[in-house]
């Protein structure tokens, strides 16, 4: 009964550390099109160039979920999850310095689509169910996936707050920054 009542914190731990990167990762993919506007009225790029870098960010996060499982797989998750953090940081410093057509496709369409994709869904919830006994992964899966909905309900007022505070660019990389320094647990 003791060895049971003792997991049971790092199970409750696995399931927020997981549901707290599903809220940054899934918080930040969401929020770019508030930037669409902003960036377009403060840069030299046209609505259409800001949404292509958008697209590409969007198609790059897709592709990339299944290589960061077999990269999870291949080096473990923890050096997968730490690898997209240091990514997101790196995406917010180059998206908030040079807000240029490449700058941004570097930054946005793929180093944070990679860093998002890191903390993804095929990552978080393998580890999640590799952790988890069987009879509570629906449980555990449930409230992650709540960290990743969340992300979408908390990132929308956070990031239009921090928008309207300052210029664009670089409340974007003050977000991102601010949440890209995530934990990987």
């Amino acid at each position: 009964m003791t060895h049971t009542t003792s997991k049971t914190p790092k199970l409750w731990a696995v399931i927020a550390a997981a549901a707290f990167i599903l809220l940054i990762t899934i918080g930040m993919r969401m929020t770019l099109g508030l930037f669409v506007q902003p960036v377009v009225n403060t840069t030299e790029l046209s609505i259409a160039q800001f949404s292509l870098i958008i697209a590409v960010f969007q198609l790059m996060w897709g592709v990339l979920q299944p290589l960061s499982g077999a990269l999870a797989d291949r080096f473990g998750a923890f050096r997968v999850l730490s690898g997209g953090a240091l990514l997101l940081v790196c995406a917010c410093l180059i998206a908030s310095n040079i807000p240029t057509y490449w700058g941004l496709m570097i930054a946005v369409g793929l180093l944070l689509a990679f860093g998002t994709g890191s903390g993804g869904f095929s990552i978080i919830m393998g580890q999640v169910a590799a952790q988890v006994p069987t009879h509570k992964r629906g449980l555990a899966s449930g409230l992650v996936n709540a960290g990743g909905s969340a992300g979408q309900f908390l990132f929308a007022p956070l990031v239009q707050g921090l928008k309207d505070s300052s210029s664009c660019p670089k409340s974007a990389g003050r977000v991102h920054f601010t949440f890209g320094a995530q934990s990987p647990c």
